[in-house]
């Protein structure tokens, strides 16, 4: 599995609050996007021709000006994926901050498992955001040779 399909697994993993899903929803479109640029420059790199049945390698080269090309596109599409995780954290913490009032409301009203689970949840989405943050940044670096995405303005 590479590190993009890491990505969608860990989008899968759990429930994500209400108001992020439509930015969930994005992110899957951005990533499936970038994993079938992917797969397309993997083929040309190596010169497969796709073929399932019959691996064979191809005598024709692509050009390398096509590869650098396909590599910007690459670049720019993980670029919008990071962006959208950081809009994604950001919204996430303006939704918890929003629910300070009723998790007062909740302690002061010994409702503590309705709190508990508000927190799981939380918690969950934040360690689903970080990691999704780590898979891009590794597949960046692995795959392509990028250590900072934004440096490459």
């Amino acid at each position: 599995m590479c590190q993009l399909c890491g990505v969608l697994a860990i989008v899968d993993r759990d429930r994500w609050p209400k108001p992020l899903e439509h930015h969930v929803s994005e992110l899957k479109t951005s990533i499936h996007q970038a994993h079938r640029d992917v797969e397309l420059f993997n083929e040309q790199q190596s010169g497969d021709d796709g073929c399932l049945q019959e691996r064979r390698k191809s005598s024709i080269r692509v050009a390398p000006e096509t590869l650098a090309k396909m590599t910007a596109e690459i670049i720019l599409s993980l670029r919008t994926i990071v962006t959208q995780l950081e809009l994604l954290e950001s919204d996430r913490d303006e939704w918890w901050k929003s629910k300070a009032q009723q998790r007062r409301e909740w302690d002061e009203g010994g409702q503590v498992q309705k709190n508990t689970q508000l927190q799981l949840i939380n918690n969950k989405a934040k360690d689903m955001i970080r990691d999704m943050q780590t898979k891009v940044g590794l597949f960046a670096r692995w795959t392509l040779g990028v250590r900072d995405l934004d440096a490459l303005e």
